[in-house]
């Protein structure tokens, strides 16, 4: 059986781009939560942020997400080739502009953590998205094995490919962080099957369905 999410409080999703209000919070709590946990001094953050937030505006976790049609990733620096030609040496090979990396996981607890992860799921799957990557450390990756989610390892993430802003990332690189993928549609099905377990609190089905909704409105609107 996955991990039991225990969720205490209704949250809610909130998403800010680059000159929304509320985005020095989201920057400030990725920083420090970084610092904190390798000495790092983040400074690049990706275009839109992900909030987890209470009802009440309490800020439980925060992720960050780009899209692979607007440009070069991020954790492509880590790479031979880009990101959809990676991904096609293991399955057919996707369209660049169904791939979105996440990035900037800034959460309280892995029970938060696990909560970003099923949601933005929910996210893409309805934003009609194909694949996610993202650079995990085995913490991460166990988050996503406790969900029984498979994906695909892309290969270690490199500090050396980063050249001088390595530096600004501590000791992250101790963890030997690696480079995955994952089939946004399958994690889709595994997860949405949970949704009729017996041990899902209806706050999490209601977090759940609020992000594929946004996602759903998201496809619409670029429609």
């Amino acid at each position: 059986m996955p991990a039991k999410i225990v969720v205490n409080t209704p949250c809610r999703l909130r998403f800010v781009g680059p000159e929304d209000a509320g985005r020095s919070r989201l920057e400030s709590h990725i920083h420090a939560t970084y610092a904190r946990a390798y000495g790092a001094n983040v400074r690049t953050f990706m275009p839109t942020l992900i909030a987890l937030e209470s009802l009440d505006g309490d800020l439980l976790g925060a992720m960050g997400l780009r899209t692979a049609d607007n440009g070069p990733l991020f954790l492509e620096a880590y790479l031979d080739c880009p990101i959809q030609e990676t991904i096609g040496c293991h399955v057919e090979q996707p369209a660049r502009a169904r791939i979105v990396e996440l990035g900037n996981l800034a959460a309280g607890s892995a029970g938060a953590a696990r909560l970003l992860v099923m949601a933005l799921n929910a996210y893409l799957q309805g934003a009609g998205f194909e694949w996610v990557c993202f650079t995990a450390t085995p913490t991460l990756r166990n988050a996503f094995r406790r969900l029984g989610l498979d994906l695909l390892d892309l290969g270690p993430a490199d500090p050396r490919r980063l050249g001088s802003a390595a530096s600004e990332w501590g000791s992250y690189y101790d963890v030997s962080p690696r480079v995955m993928a994952g089939n946004v549609y399958h994690g889709f099905r595994r997860l949405d099957a949970l949704m009729t377990e017996a041990y899902v609190h209806s706050i999490l089905v209601g977090l759940w369905r609020q992000a594929r909704r946004l996602g759903l409105h998201r496809a619409g609107g670029n429609a």
